[in-house]
């Protein structure tokens, strides 16, 4: 694989993340930008960038607290704007060791962080 000009042969293919407020849960991911894929009573598959998937299952309980995932953007200020005109509340920018982020949760409570970007300049 020559490094400089091909891009990685993977990426993530799935994240999950539990809710027991399905339906709100979709709804706030639909509107941070993700895509829907498909949709049955206690599962529902969002597409996001490159193709990964994150799976949201239902739960009778969740506990908030951290995602088990993160986010990633290219432009994180402009995404905390949209973000913030859309009423979702996302916490302030700060620093976080080699990048920008902030918090922001949703309505079972998984508190997702959403860096900056730091890809390298080849292809991804």
């Amino acid at each position: 694989m020559d490094l400089e000009t091909e891009k990685p042969v993977m990426w993530a293919g799935h994240v999950n993340m539990s809710t027991d407020k399905i339906d709100e849960s979709e709804a706030f991911m639909l509107a941070v930008g993700m895509r829907p894929l498909f949709r049955r009573d206690d599962t529902v598959i969002l597409e996001m960038r490159a193709g990964t998937h994150l799976v949201i299952s239902l739960v009778d309980k969740v506990e908030p607290g951290p995602a088990a995932f993160d986010l990633m953007v290219e432009d994180l200020d402009a995404f905390h704007a949209r973000l913030t005109d859309a009423g979702l509340n996302p916490s302030e920018i700060g620093p976080v060791p080699a990048h920008q982020a902030f918090t922001l949760t949703e309505p079972a409570g998984n508190v997702i962080t959403v860096f900056d970007s730091h890809n390298s300049e080849f292809p991804v």
